[in-house]
């Protein structure tokens, strides 16, 4: 599975943690509990990473924001579906 707009999401969850001397978290907005359940949903569900196979090519997909970025490398495989070999983000 890929989750459009993910660095999004994260973001905003990364807005929740404390900053400089603060020491407790922020209570979320609704749009940040949605966030979360995205997050979470995309992490818990079934295993969607292939192994890659060699000489097919590797299409890709990125996802940013002001605050990170995140990328898919993708191959077709013999059932004529693309899925992920590789997923990367950077916060």
């Amino acid at each position: 599975m890929v989750v459009a707009n993910f660095a999004r999401a994260v973001a905003l969850l990364n807005s929740l943690l404390p900053k400089g001397d603060e020491k407790t978290l922020k209570p979320p907005i609704e749009e940040q509990l949605i966030a979360f359940k995205l997050k979470k949903k995309s992490l818990t569900g079934s295993l969607v990473l292939r192994l890659p196979k060699r000489g097919r090519t590797f299409p890709d997909d990125t996802d940013a924001c002001g605050h990170q970025i995140g990328m898919a490398l993708f191959q077709m495989y013999d059932d004529g579906e693309e899925y992920p070999v590789v997923f990367r983000n950077r916060t």
